[in-house]
């Protein structure tokens, strides 16, 4: 039955290739749209195809899809439809566009699935207009040569659903193959006086950067990957920089990612080891000293930040912990941070063997190669051949005491507590709470011991594994780092420079949970107002009217009274105003 039903889609469906544009006028008119977890009082009134509400704007179709989303409806309402013609993604139809006309701020949720193939992705971008159309542009360069049978659409895509919405969709055009912005990529090598060899780099520079033009300088993110990759993987952070800088949602900046694989294991864990080297010297001082000698960057550890998934989630928080006078902020997905828990995955090793006794060794699947790539960086041992570590399990599979508190020495729960809070980097970290790692209880334990430490930080778990919901997560952890580096005020020596001209700077942490920090400044004396408003506009709060001095101010806004969703907070200082959007995410 389903290979017929291909056989007639490729019979009788207009192909995307040859009419690319879903105009809901000649294409999709006939074609069945599913719709899904919209309410308890859905009915087939709330999908269909439409008069055009707005002929005067920039989309002048006569006809469009509609789709209401229920106030009781789940935050992933919305339709799908298999009546698209089987296609392969390439470079010339993989950067998509759609035509949006919403009610409401949210996330535009476009996924690409291939049931069959067990395949599907998800690219959200938010509208910035209501009662308007739009043009909506979503990046899928990272999943070319798949093959896709399904289109969803998840218009009206929040964090929490607080209300119904109205939504107007037309022209998907899967013909725009190319962004008006991107970015160049260089992967070089240069010779790391800690390793005593050649290191490869990737290295993104936004676009406009111009060696030569030593006065436009940028802050930079370095991007420390997972075990068993290398410098090259995690493609998809290219598309992303590319959009959050074209849409606005960051500032332009340089990202570094080093390759931290070493033989004989899946990677260096970033950590000086007697097996794989002096991998965070390498890290700290040599990458660090030769990107700010060689690219035009902000040499500051305000403008420097580290960030990194599974075994780069774990050298990026170690690395801003023990060196906050480099990182000034960090973000982290899905890494292994309290030590602890590493009974969690005791039983998993285990299985992986016939015992007891048990003939530990890496190839016995991937929870052993973990453990031995762990032990590699804190638990070498030269003279244990043939594997050259101490293995924290005896042939019974009790824990080693003696191996277990070398790891301890390397635990970021324990680096944290060295760390003063008038010091520590800005902190960001999430983790997926079906990770099939188990990595939740160490993030969810790590967040605990920041807790009693006293120290500030962000954390953020979803539904997910360990790797399926990086594009989105990425999206936020760039957006927080960002947040971080626009915020700090530059500084020449220890003078601060006297504002020269008017400036509301972006809040940080964004997205904060509950209380964020709003920086402004002002080059006179003026009568300053600084407003708090909600995403229909209804003002919720006044945190500054008074007339105030030249100078530089923070102040500390906090939500624990507002739900989770997008608000706006509104500058006007004499004849400035200036407004800027901000992310409460509970």
């Amino acid at each position: 039955m389903k290979l017929l039903l291909i056989i007639s889609m490729f019979l009788f469906s207009i192909s995307l290739f040859a009419q690319p544009t879903i105009d809901f006028e000649t294409v999709g008119t006939d074609w069945t749209w599913i719709m899904f977890a919209n309410g308890s009082s859905s009915d087939s009134t709330d999908i269909g195809i439409v008069a055009n509400p707005d002929t005067s704007g920039i989309n002048t179709s006569s006809m469009v899809g509609k789709f209401v989303v229920h106030s009781d409806a789940e935050t992933y309402a919305g339709v799908f439809t298999d009546d698209i013609t089987p296609f392969t993604l390439t470079a010339d139809n993989s950067i998509i566009t759609v035509m949006v006309y919403k009610d409401v701020i949210s996330n535009f949720d476009l996924k690409l699935e291939n049931p069959y193939q067990s395949f599907a992705h998800d690219v959200n971008v938010s509208n910035t207009v209501t009662n308007q159309w739009e043009k909506l542009t979503f990046d899928f360069r990272g999943d070319i040569g798949r093959t896709i049978t399904r289109l969803t659409l998840i218009p009206d895509f929040p964090s929490t659903r607080t209300a119904g919405s109205t939504n107007y969709i037309d022209n998907i055009d899967f013909g725009q193959n190319i962004l008006p912005v991107f970015g160049t990529v260089q992967n070089i090598t240069f010779f790391s006086q800690s390793l005593n060899a050649e290191r490869n780099v990737q290295i993104y520079l936004p676009e406009g950067y111009d060696r030569t033009n030593t006065t436009e300088r940028y802050p930079v993110v370095y991007f420390l990957h997972g075990a068993g990759g290398n410098q090259t993987d995690y493609s998809f952070i290219i598309n992303i920089l590319d959009q959050l800088i074209q849409q606005r949602k960051i500032e332009k900046v340089i990202v570094v990612k080093p390759d931290g694989s070493v033989p004989p294991y899946w990677g260096s864990y970033y950590t000086n080891s007697d097996l794989y080297g002096r991998f965070e010297d390498y890290i700290v001082y040599d990458l660090v000293n030769y990107i700010d000698s060689t690219y035009n960057t902000i040499n500051s550890r305000n403008k420097r930040s580290i960030m990194g998934h599974s075994m780069g989630a774990y050298g990026a928080m170690k690395l801003a912990l023990k060196h906050p006078d480099i990182f000034g902020a960090v973000a982290t997905h899905s890494g292994p941070l309290e030590f602890h828990h590493y009974t969690d995955v005791v039983d998993s090793i285990l299985a992986e063997y016939t015992g007891p006794p048990y003939h530990f060794n890496p190839n016995a699947g991937k929870f052993s190669k973990h453990a031995f790539t762990f032990a590699g960086a804190f638990s070498p041992n030269l003279k244990n051949s043939p594997y050259l570590v101490d293995f924290p399990l005896d042939s019974l599979g009790n824990p080693i005491d003696s191996t277990i508190n070398k790891w301890f020495k390397y635990n970021p729960a324990r680096l944290a507590s060295y760390v003063s809070p008038d010091s520590a980097p800005a902190i960001y970290f999430d983790c997926g709470k079906q990770d099939e790692l188990t990595l939740y209880s160490w993030n969810t334990a790590f967040r605990d011991t920041l807790d009693k430490l006293g120290l500030k930080y962000e954390f953020l778990a979803y539904n997910g594994n360990h790797t399926n919901q990086l594009y989105n997560r990425f999206q936020i952890s760039l957006a927080f780092l960002d947040s971080v580096m626009q915020a700090t005020t530059t500084a020449v020596g220890d003078v601060v420079l006297h504002p020269t001209i008017y400036n509301l700077s972006q809040n940080y942490p964004n997205p904060f949970n509950p209380t964020t920090t709003i920086k402004y400044s002002i080059p006179k004396q003026s009568l300053v107002t600084l407003k708090i408003y909600d995403i229909l506009g209804r003002q919720i709060t006044t945190l500054v009217n008074e007339e105030k001095p030249a100078g530089n101010y923070k102040i500390k806004y906090d939500a624990s009274s507002l739900a989770s969703g997008v608000y706006f907070y509104r500058l006007q200082a004499g004849n400035f105003v200036q407004t800027k959007k901000m992310i409460l995410l509970r």
